[in-house]
């Protein structure tokens, strides 16, 4: 482990300001709280304090920027969807993986934001009706998304049985941008990792039905808050907070011991000020989108 812990250790918490002022989802009432108020976060980070003095985790882990993952080590985690195949390619590894899903999925209002491809209400209207050809074609021409998506085929990528692509050594090196910096993820091929260890060329379907089945979803109606009203208290909290949260998930520190010092210095920075803050904004925002 890493200084930046387990890959979405909070992430089953909606972040209002950093990740220290949360909205839990499994609340049945959307509640701004400081995010030691959760209990399951508290018992994740109990339990990291205890896997650490075991021994489980490197001792080194907060000093640690990026943790080499050596091929033969049994646990590791991620961030991925449902029928990810990057972790589990046996070749990359030497024995084969199996992937348990240990949280999620959460569909956060940054997860709905983020998935939205739009043209500014200020374009004038040329560019309006440009930007929306280059939107349709985007969402109906496979080769041109694949293109954006992967490079050039038999140069960057190629092809393979199934339909889904593979690319090649040259397109690894020289063209792999993230997938959903150029468009729609589900419009482009499915990515393989080898031509022995194939993807689902149907795997979007499946992941939105995940969704619809597992999928928690954001009650909080794409509230976000304006950090400016109080930046200069949230300046001094987010500096406290990031004092201590690279020992609290890696399990460095007790949270039992740290949490009421760290706690008893935002309130002197302004902390409550800050929750009641951003619980008015909310609240006015809930009861201004209650119908929706």
């Amino acid at each position: 482990m890493d200084k930046s812990g387990i890959p979405g250790f909070t992430n089953f918490l909606e972040k209002v300001v950093d990740n220290y002022i949360v909205i839990p989802y499994n609340a049945e009432t959307p509640t701004v709280m400081p995010i030691w108020e959760d209990e399951e976060f508290m018992n994740r980070v109990r339990l990291m304090h205890k896997w650490y003095e075991l021994g489980y985790i490197n001792p080194d882990a907060a000093a640690m920027e990026n943790a080499a993952i050596a091929g033969d080590t049994p646990v590791r985690t991620g961030v991925a969807w449902r029928g990810f195949t990057g972790y589990s390619n046996p070749a990359n590894w030497g024995f084969n993986v199996k992937l348990s899903l240990y949280d999620g999925p959460y569909i956060s209002k940054s997860t709905e934001q983020g998935g939205m491809f739009a043209i500014s209400a200020g374009c004038d209207k040329e560019h309006a009706e440009a930007s929306l050809k280059y939107l349709e074609l985007l969402n109906t021409d496979r080769t041109f998304r694949d293109i954006l998506a992967y490079g050039i085929e038999g140069k960057h990528f190629n092809y393979l049985s199934n339909g889904t692509v593979m690319r090649t050594d040259e397109g690894s090196s020289g063209y792999q941008p993230s997938l959903f910096t150029t468009g729609p993820v589900t419009n482009a091929s499915v990515l393989s990792i080898s031509e022995d260890f194939l993807s689902d060329p149907e795997l979007w379907p499946k992941v939105f039905r995940g969704y619809k089945e597992y999928g928690i979803w954001s009650k909080s109606k794409g509230f976000i808050y304006d950090v400016k009203r109080k930046e200069d208290i949230i300046a001094t909290i987010s500096a406290i907070w990031s004092n201590y949260y690279t020992d609290l998930v890696t399990g460095t520190s007790d949270p039992d011991v740290v949490i009421p010092k760290m706690k008893a210095e935002m309130e002197e920075a302004g902390l409550d000020e800050l929750l009641d803050d951003i619980r008015s904004e909310f609240e006015q925002h809930l009861a201004k989108n209650a119908d929706k």
